[in-house]
């Protein structure tokens, strides 16, 4: 989730394949089920734009979506008590 540009559909079956590797190397059999009905593609961290990574072209910055912190969506609550 750290790498800008990663669209989170090509995350997930990542970590997918990472926990069958695991799973394996302990003599396990596990393959975590994924459902994704989201329409196109999210970022958790939008790489710059026209930038490429795994595959597609990340968006433009002004076209990412922004999911605030807790910090961020703390001060907007206080914003909104002063004013």
């Amino acid at each position: 989730m750290r790498k800008p540009g990663v669209p989170a559909g090509v995350l997930l079956k990542d970590v997918q394949s990472d926990v069958v590797e695991l799973a394996h190397s302990v003599n396990h059999e596990q393959v975590p089920a994924l459902y994704d009905q989201s329409l196109g593609k999210f970022f958790f961290r939008p790489g710059a734009p026209g930038t490429s990574v795994g595959g597609g072209t990340a968006p433009a910055a002004a076209a990412s979506i922004h999911v605030p912190t807790a910090a961020e969506l703390d001060e907007s609550y206080w914003q909104g008590i002063r004013s």
